[in-house]
Parts: C-alpha cells; structure tokens; sequence
C-alpha cells in the first residue's frame, strides 16, 4: 500500500492551501477574461461528470511513528443538481486501486467510496463555472496481498471528508458538453474491521486487537473528464 517514490514524497511536503491558493487562482483569472456569458449554472440544471482521477497520501498509524506513501488512482461518476443559481447538491462514487510496495505480490489493493457534497458557484458563466465544494462520505477499502510464504487480506473502512475546487467548461450554444477539472485536499482515515492471515481469520496483530488499528491518511487528489447538463434553461 506504500511506496517509497521520492516524487511523492516531494509532493506530500507540499501545504495543501498553498496547492489550492495556485489552483484557484490561474482557474479564476481563465473565468475573469472570459465574455459575458449566460450562467451554466441555472436553477434547476442537472449535471452528470464521468471521468479518471488519482491521489497521493501521507500514511500514519495508531502503532507506527513511521510515516509512508500511498497513491491511488481510478474512476470518478457524479450526479448533481443546481437547486440554486449559486448552489449545487451532489452525489458521487468513486472506485480506486492503490500501487503496492515492490516486496510484495499484489492481488487487490482497492477503495470504493460514495459520498455527498454542496458546491457554491463562485464564477457562473454560459461556457464556464468555477466552484468550491465538500463532500462527506463512506468508504471501503481492501489490502490483498501475499509475499513467498504467506497471503494476508486486510479489509477496513471509514468516513472521508474532501474540501476543493472545480471547473467546468462547457461548448456549444446550449453548453450541454463539456469538460471538468477539479482538484483538493482529501482526508481519508480508516478503522481495520477484519484480519486474514493464510485464510485463517485473526482477531489480534502483534498482540493487539484487530479493530483497534487505524489508518489516518490525508493527502491532494486531482481528477478530469467529461460532463453533461442534462436540463438547459433558454438563455436571455
């Protein structure tokens, strides 16, 4: 699940407001210069995204000081609703798969979260919107993997938490099509609810009881790809 790749390392030192500050900025001044345009955002529009995404983490346990890294990557699908010209409600599923370390033989090391979130339009034009937003969910996540003598599989779960940006560019004279781009700081900590060790069931690690390691992981996610508005109102 860790991996010792110095560009992720790198990346972990990085302050995640400064990450932010930069992001919103250059997304901001590419809304300014923009013309005049209608909002993408009405009142009742609903939108979907599909797309790919991946994030980098820094790992810490309740029974290490040791720190590591863990990366992600995979699919993103959402479905929102403008309930407000300035306000969104969303849905979204994500599944990931994790890079393993290279003294290990990975079968399966994956993530399925789902959660809910509000977006508030902070720049609402025709072909453009630029949003900050949270998202609160739940998640599994599943650690399968064996070395030369022994399988271990690890299931856990937990309660994430996302705060960032997004945006949108939309083409076309209704904005139906278009592209998103969003990124942020992703808070993603986890509770061990199972321990297999050669398919034998434990419920102690090292003396201690399964449940009682926790994995607190906090990192940036980034994710891109297509959105759709499936109820357009006629502009003015």
């Amino acid at each position: 699940m860790s991996t010792n790749l110095t560009l992720m390392n790198i990346m972990m030192i990085m302050e995640g407001r400064n990450f932010l500050k930069c992001t919103l900025i250059g997304l901001f001044t590419l809304g300014l210069v923009s013309s005049c345009w209608s909002q993408a955002g009405d009142k009742g529009v609903m939108f979907t995204e599909i797309g790919v995404g991946a994030a980098g983490y820094k790992l810490t346990t309740n029974y290490s000081f040791e720190e590591s890294v863990g990366i992600e990557s995979g699919l993103i699908a959402l479905v929102g609703y403008n309930f407000h010209k300035n306000v969104a409600f969303k849905v979204e599923v994500e599944n990931r798969n994790y890079v393993g370390g290279d003294s290990v033989e990975v079968d399966k090391i994956v993530a399925t979260r789902a959660g809910l979130g509000l977006e508030f339009h902070a720049v609402n034009k025709k072909h453009f919107l630029l949003s900050f937003g949270m998202t609160v969910g739940g998640f599994g996540f599943n650690y399968n993997v064996m070395d030369s003598t022994n399988a271990i599989d690890i299931k856990a779960n937990g309660i994430y938490q996302k705060i960032g940006i997004s945006s949108r560019f939309y083409f076309g004279e209704k904005s139906k099509f278009g592209l998103f781009l969003n990124a942020g700081f992703i808070n993603n900590p986890m509770t061990y609810r199972s321990f297999e060790f050669n398919n034998e069931n434990r419920k102690y690690i090292a003396g201690n009881l399964v449940s009682d390691y926790k994995v607190l992981s906090r990192g940036l996610y980034a994710n891109i790809g297509l959105t759709f508005n499936w109820r357009i109102k006629k502009y003015y």
